[in-house]
């Protein structure tokens, strides 16, 4: 849960009673006396100063249970400060932190519903300091909640995807990646695709690329390996979908750049169809299927990974880019259930769901990395997860999870305006050290 200084607390009675209203039928028994606890211990620790008053919220970020007991309590104190009606509840807390740590009495504002993490994912950037803390309900009763399972990625959970490399290992060990990518006039984007899988500790990195582009790409790193795709009058040539295949290993990225000539779409479609590796979809990869988006999708044996932008999503689903960002969580999670894949929609506070109901929220980034590039280099960031952990779900995350600490790390070396893919590419290293805590020391030969 998050705590935020933002509303008193209400009477004891009223507080006792929400409970109860929360617990009835929609939580288990087990849980109530775990909220009662958390309230008694609210209201013992917060009596003591009343200037504390001032203070607090429960604002979900984790659970269904969580937020069930999370929208009674804020009905009550709606209630109680006397500013809305029973009918404007299910719209609280998107905009009442008008400052760090303080409230204006007058103006309290209304947002999309908790559950909708309107207000546990909107407030942060907006809030002091937030605290996120274990409100002490077991596993085994959240795990028996219906509905989707709604978790925060947190640095403590990403370190336990990361492990040591052994010391015999060797380039094989690391995944090969094939990212199918580029066309006239957008070359950086395959460029920027593979120095992510790269930068990512991808082993092998290889970019498919139109014919009349494969020099320019070539040229642009020599740390990767490149591969010339036979072109038609508009676009990929769909005859050369047999040798990509073949080429093809661990994973494959596609789409950066790829353009939206019809016989793009063309091969891209076969493409899909018939690969049986896993997938990372992007930019025009998922234009490709604007027309036919239930195309798209995994099957047993075969991950897909699609990263659209609100845009590229509201092509998908047939709705503009305002109604998706307005309910980012509910269509990601429709998607990714109705088409077996695993969907990562960016954005501030990028959201991945999975096929099997869960979904994630990453609090990572900032609004420098909305910039042309950093997509691409998210989707070879992926692939080499992918690569790597051989588990779609965690790349995902420590990869969306990386992505926006290297834009943290680069906003704080070049400002929000001034930054670029290729910085947020080059701290991609700085982000993997700070996760691990593991940094290079030369210091009589040792190494800390």
């Amino acid at each position: 849960m998050h705590l935020t200084q933002v509303l008193p607390l209400p009477p004891t009675n009223e507080v006792d009673e929400s409970i109860d209203l929360a617990v009835q039928g929609q939580v288990l028994a087990g849980a109530k006396k775990y909220m009662s606890r958390i309230a008694d211990d609210l209201r013992e620790g917060l009596a003591k100063d009343l200037n504390l008053l001032v203070n607090w919220s429960i604002i979900v970020d984790t659970d269904v249970a969580s937020a069930v007991i999370a929208m009674s309590l804020l009905r009550v104190w709606a209630r109680w400060l006397g500013h809305f009606s029973d009918s404007t509840i299910p719209y609280l807390l998107d905009r009442f932190i008008r400052r760090p740590g303080s409230i204006d009495r007058d103006e309290h504002g209304i947002v999309p519903s908790c559950l909708d993490l309107g207000g546990g994912f909107a407030v942060p950037y907006r809030a002091g300091d937030i605290v996120i803390a274990d409100i002490g309900i077991p596993g085994d009763v959240l795990d028996a909640v219906d509905g989707p399972q709604i978790h925060l990625l947190t640095r403590a959970s990403m370190r336990e995807l990361i492990t040591p490399r052994a010391a015999d290992s060797h380039k094989g060990d690391y995944g090969r990646v094939l990212i199918v990518a580029g066309s006239r006039g957008k070359t950086g984007a395959a460029h920027l695709s593979a120095m992510g899988a790269l930068r990512s500790g991808a082993g092998l990195v290889t970019v498919a690329t139109p014919a009349g582009c494969q020099s320019t790409v070539a040229s642009m790193a020599p740390e990767y390996m490149t591969e010339a795709i036979e072109e038609a009058d508009n676009g990929l040539s769909a005859a050369a979908v047999d040798r990509i295949l073949d080429m093809a290993r661990d994973v494959v990225a596609i789409g950066p750049g790829l353009g939206q000539g019809s016989d793009t779409k063309a091969f891209v479609k076969a493409f899909v169809d018939r690969a049986t590796m896993p997938l990372v979809i992007d930019a025009d990869g998922l234009n490709a299927f604007g027309d036919d988006p239930e195309r798209l999708s995994g099957r047993e044996g075969r991950d897909v990974i699609i990263t659209p932008h609100p845009g590229e999503m509201a092509r998908l689903v047939g709705m503009s880019t305002d109604e998706v960002q307005a309910s980012r969580l509910e269509i990601a999670r429709n998607f990714a259930i109705a088409h077996h894949v695993y969907v990562v929609l960016k954005g501030h506070r990028t959201v991945i769901a999975t096929p099997d109901d869960k979904i994630f929220i990453n609090p990572t980034g900032n609004p420098g990395m909305a910039t042309g590039g950093t997509g691409d280099v998210l989707t070879g960031m992926i692939a080499a997860w992918v690569a790597q952990l051989l588990d779609a779900e965690a790349a995902c995350k420590l990869a969306v999870y990386l992505h926006g600490m290297a834009g943290d790390l680069a906003d704080a070396d070049e400002g929000e305006a001034a930054m670029t893919a290729t910085d947020l590419a080059a701290h991609l290293g700085d982000a993997f050290l700070e996760l691990s805590a593991r940094r290079k020391v030369v210091d009589a030969g040792r190494e800390s």
